[in-house]
């Protein structure tokens, strides 16, 4: 559903990436929008860097909470939380 390029910096930044694989514009931009929020909410607890996530086709029919999962199991996988 979600894809993440990482790269290390000194300043934390985040893309997302939705084509029109997806669907339409309405259907691309809730996509974005929902994203959005799920990083802005865990951003403080995240190592300094570039973000890329890039939406598949399934992220259309996704619920906010399974896009939050998604990208919570990414993050966790490549050990991009800070340690506290």
């Amino acid at each position: 559903m979600l894809s993440l390029t990482y790269v290390r910096a000194g300043k934390l930044q985040a893309g997302f990436s939705v084509s029109k694989k997806v669907g339409n514009a309405v259907t691309r931009n809730r996509v974005k929008r929902r994203l959005r929020e799920c990083f802005r909410l865990r951003m403080h607890t995240l190592k300094n860097g570039f973000y890329v996530f890039v939406a598949r086709p399934e992220a259309a029919d996704a619920t906010y909470e399974q896009l939050d999962q998604a990208m919570n199991s990414l993050l966790k996988s490549q050990n991009l939380y800070r340690d506290v």
